[in-house]
Formats: C-alpha cells, structure tokens, sequence
C-alpha cells in the first residue's frame, strides 16, 4: 500500500504547522564514485611505520639524557642547619625558619608577669633573683623560674582558707552613725524609760 499526501496529512495528526507540510519523498542515495586510490597495508609497510614512530621518540630520548642537569650551588645555613641556595642567601635570613631558630635568637630579656614596681617582684629582686636568668625561686635554684601573677596582696596575717565573712560582719556592725540617727536613739531610750517609771509607780 502506498501512502499518498493525504493520508501522511492525517496520520501527521494535531502537529502545528506541519499539517500543510507536503510529504518528503524518499530519495536513493547513489553510489560514491571516488578517484581516491587505496594503498595496500602489507605487514611490512606497517612494521615500517612503527619503527620510525620508535626511532623518533628514542632519538629524542638520547638527547633529554645526553643533556646534563645544572646542579644548583647550595650552602649550609650554620643558624638552621638548612640547604640554601647561593643566590637566595638574603631572602633565607629573612624567612621565619632561619628567624625563629634557637640558635639564631640571643635574646636575654625574658619578660615576667609581674611589675617591676610590685612588692613580690622587688622582695625577690632584693634576695637575688632575677627574670634574665634561668635560676629558680627555690633555695638552690630549682622549681618555678617566674612567679605566678596575683589579683591583690595578701596583707593580713590570716591563713589560707579563712573565712571572711565573720569579719565582714564585724565591720558592718561597727559603722559609725550620725548626728541625727544618735539623737533619734537617745529619745527612743529616754521615752522608754519613762514609760517602765510610770508603770512601776503605778
């Protein structure tokens, strides 16, 4: 059965515009007629092409090999025990390894967590102690080398643990009062004691 116009209109069905598109004919390709002529690949006309693909790279080869790496001039740095190169001497010294080596810093000054115009700082500077050097606080240079940082000073002679808020208390009861609270209490006492006078005269 061959399909007409028509019916390839009614099978396209509610497509838009391509219910008034007419219907491609089929057209037969034709055969290629080309005047490219194939060479036959025999096995030694492959082996061939293989062989200089080989030859090139292994050329190449030879020469990357054959061509001797400059070494660059290194020195040990006697500070950080490090290879530099000679030519970036300055840019090493600079570097925070070659800084922050122990060998490289000298520095004397050690800071402390106490004032110098602290009493604690300047009793222990008195019986020879010193935050430059590496000597402890104990009697023969051993234990904590810097003392530990205080809020406030101890300055009563009560022990450790005491409790405080006995003594509080005791303040609190001895505040001073004045002019016109003393009078007010005077006059409380004295109508007091009338009164006890007239009920016991009574």
């Amino acid at each position: 059965m061959q399909f007409t116009d028509e019916l390839a209109i009614k099978d396209v069905g509610s497509y838009g515009i391509y219910k008034r598109r007419g219907r491609v004919k089929f057209v037969k390709s034709k055969e290629l007629t080309s005047s490219i002529q194939t060479e036959e690949h025999t096995g030694a006309n492959i082996s061939e092409f293989y062989r200089s693909l080989f030859s090139e790279r292994t050329t190449d080869q030879n020469k990357q090999v054959d061509t001797p790496l400059a070494t660059p001039q290194t020195y040990t740095c006697t500070v950080c025990n490090l290879e530099v190169p000679t030519g970036s001497r300055l840019k090493h010294e600079q570097a925070t390894a070659h800084l922050s080596s122990k060998a490289h810093i000298q520095n004397n000054y050690r800071p402390s967590l106490i004032k110098q115009g602290h009493i604690g700082y300047e009793t222990m500077s008195r019986l020879g102690w010193s935050p430059n050097n590496q000597a402890g606080l104990g009697a023969s240079s051993q234990g904590r080398i810097y003392a530990l940082k205080t809020d406030k000073i101890k300055n009563d002679s009560f022990g450790i643990g005491f409790d405080y808020t006995v003594n509080t208390i005791r303040k609190q009861n001895r505040q001073s009062l004045g002019k016109r609270e003393c009078c007010r209490m005077h006059k409380e006492e004295v109508r007091k004691k009338q009164m006890l006078l007239q009920y016991f005269s009574h």
